[in-house]
């Protein structure tokens, strides 16, 4: 029998060895088996196609109401233009009425009017041909068709209306006779029955079977109708309509009929009669083909996406669980774990991905023995650096200036001296040696400040305070937390050197005769110190520039924390002043060395003052 551990071993060997395919591939049979293009492309051509078909049908009705309003209006004016003949006719200048009366029969039976009339300036009916001649007739003043033919002197239309001596339903064409330009003499009028352009809707071929075309007057009242005319003659059109003839002379609307169908029409208002000429066929009838187009390709749709899911899920098992652990390895790499655990996938660019963890792990523990060995080396050489400035430190302060104390005693002695010359030279060459004197002890602090190393920082930086406001006028405040602040001596030395580095830049460049630094401990493990002032400021979006270019000698206070595991971080605003804080570990307090605020411990490596 085959035992566990060798069953592992074989399947882990079959695991690394079975073949590499590109992931490309993977993607490949996905796409090709699901065919989601070839449907996103059946759909979109399908919306296309009913889109299309939606446009013929709102081209085909507009044309037809633009079709049938030239019809209606070619009647209109084929009625003015025999009312013209009419008005202008010789025997009504001369005033023979009954003359008059028989040439308006003759024209009424020639065209479809069923009655003349004629009626002075004053709108009173002088001939009716539905009346004898001379009879009583009703005046016709408050038509306002009649009125506005009066007063426009130009023909005019009426609505649909009722004959006042007929009793029917008409519609009346008017046309005025001027006696001269401006002043009517009389109007003639011509009525026609609403069958008249019921038959020039009816003439129109109908774009549908169930197309519906009407006329509706100035009112919104329809005068026409090829469906249900008796019904809905003389009927107000719906509201839903007159809201959509309201917006524009001519367009197209999706709006309701008389019935309460829903319906596609296009409409088309004659501008000199105010009649709308409309022609709609229900909305079903139009998007009935394109919501079926869209339920189909949907269907389809969601078939495929189905399909194309299954398939994504089994092919993602496949991908994902490589890329899981190859995530969990480069997350240990992160945390400091450099031995990456193998993975197999079977996939070309995972298996690629895995090497590549592998030697960015190899690279960064290299990275961090090499950061290591430069932190060992830095803190090496900066033990030397503070065992060198202390020896430069003694020397100056043993040698150079006893030197310069024995020659100021024999300078005292020559100004004993009788000669005044001779007392005055010595006096002076006392007073320069005075001063190289205290600059040498001077230097020498500056070197090794003895405080630093006998007291402790928080000491330090007071005596720091006090000689830059000895030598630059820079009031410094130091305010300290008085919790233990353990620091090795190159730390502190370094913390030192810091602060100084950015007081002096206070003066060199804040442009304030007053800083501050404040010292705390953060958690017991961190120190953190703020070294404020309340100067010009510099803009934020320069100090990342400022750091990185060295300038203001941050660059230098930023890598000196750096190889103490510290960082550094500066806040400012132009005319508001700046905030550098500085962060460094702190020691363990158990391995802390004993002094001032659990400071260095007293050393007599610095000179004395």
């Amino acid at each position: 029998m085959i035992s566990i551990k060798t069953f592992s071993s074989r399947a882990s060997t079959y695991r690394f060895n079975m073949p590499k395919r590109p992931l490309r591939l993977y993607l490949l049979a996905l796409v090709m088996g699901v065919a989601v293009p070839a449907l996103l492309l059946a759909m979109v051509q399908a919306m296309d196609s009913a889109a299309r078909q939606r446009a013929a049908v709102e081209a085909g009705l507009t044309n037809t109401s633009r079709v049938l309003a030239t019809s209606v209006e070619h009647e209109l004016l084929r009625s003015v233009a025999a009312l013209d003949v009419l008005a202008a006719s010789p025997r009504l200048a001369a005033g023979d009425l009954a003359g008059f009366y028989e040439e308006a029969r003759a024209a009424a039976a020639q065209l479809p009017w069923y009655t003349v009339w004629l009626a002075d300036a004053h709108g009173r009916q002088l001939m009716n041909l539905l009346a004898p001649l001379g009879a009583q007739l009703p005046s016709l003043a408050d038509r306002p068709y009649v009125a506005e033919a009066l007063r426009s002197g130009r023909w005019t239309v009426s609505g649909l209306i009722v004959g006042r001596v007929s009793g029917s339903q008409n519609v009346t064409v008017a046309v005025p006779l001027l006696r001269q330009p401006g002043t009517p003499l009389y109007v003639v009028g011509a009525a026609l029955r609403p069958a008249t352009f019921n038959v020039l809707l009816e003439s129109v071929n109908p774009y549908l079977h169930t197309a519906t075309a009407s006329i509706v007057g100035r009112d919104f009242i329809v005068i026409a109708r090829n469906r249900d005319a008796e019904r809905w003659l003389g009927q107000r059109a719906h509201a839903k309509y007159i809201e959509s003839l309201a917006e524009a002379p001519e367009g197209l609307a999706r709006t309701t009929t008389l019935e309460g169908d829903a319906i596609y029409a296009a409409y088309r208002r004659l501008p000199d009669s105010g009649w709308t000429i409309g022609m709609g066929v229900l909305a079903s009838e139009v998007e009935e083909p394109v919501w079926r187009t869209l339920r189909t390709s949907a269907a389809l749709g969601l078939c495929g996406l189905l399909l194309a899911g299954t398939v994504a899920v089994l092919l993602s098992r496949r991908i994902a669980r490589p890329i899981k652990q190859l995530a969990d390895t480069a997350d240990g790499i992160a945390r400091g774990h450099y031995d990456p655990a193998p993975v197999g996938s079977g996939i070309a660019e995972i298996e690629t991905l895995a090497r590549a963890l592998q030697y960015a792990a190899q690279a960064a523990r290299e990275r961090d023995q090499l950061a290591e060995q430069a932190r060992h080396i830095t803190a090496e050489l900066e033990r030397v650096e503070i065992r060198e400035r202390q020896q430069i430190a003694r020397d100056l302060h043993d040698d150079l200036a006893q030197t310069l104390a024995a020659a100021l005693i024999r300078l005292t002695v020559l100004q004993q001296h009788a000669d005044p010359a001779v007392a005055r030279r010595a006096t002076e060459l006392a007073d320069l040696i005075q001063r190289a004197n205290h600059s040498t002890r001077s230097l020498a602090e500056q070197l090794s400040p003895p405080a630093l190393y006998e007291l402790g920082l928080v000491p330090a930086l007071e005596w720091l305070a006090q000689e830059l406001e000895n030598d630059y006028g820079l009031q410094v405040q130091i305010h300290d937390d008085g919790q233990p602040k353990p620091l090795s001596i190159e730390a502190s030395s370094i913390v030192f050197r810091c602060v100084r580095e950015l007081l002096i830049n206070v003066f060199k460049h804040a442009q304030t005769p007053s800083a501050s630094v404040r010292l705390s401990v953060e958690g017991e493990q961190t120190l953190v110190i703020h070294v404020l002032d309340a100067g010009r400021g510099i803009d934020p979006s320069a100090v990342a520039h400022e750091v990185g270019a060295g300038r203001l000698g941050l660059r230098a206070v930023k890598e000196r924390l750096g190889h103490l595991g510290g960082s550094f971080h500066m806040a400012s605003q132009p005319s508001g002043g700046s905030d550098v804080s500085l962060r460094l570990p702190l020691m363990p307090r158990d391995s802390a060395p004993t002094g001032s605020h659990g400071d260095e411990p007293p050393s007599s490596a610095g000179p004395t003052a």
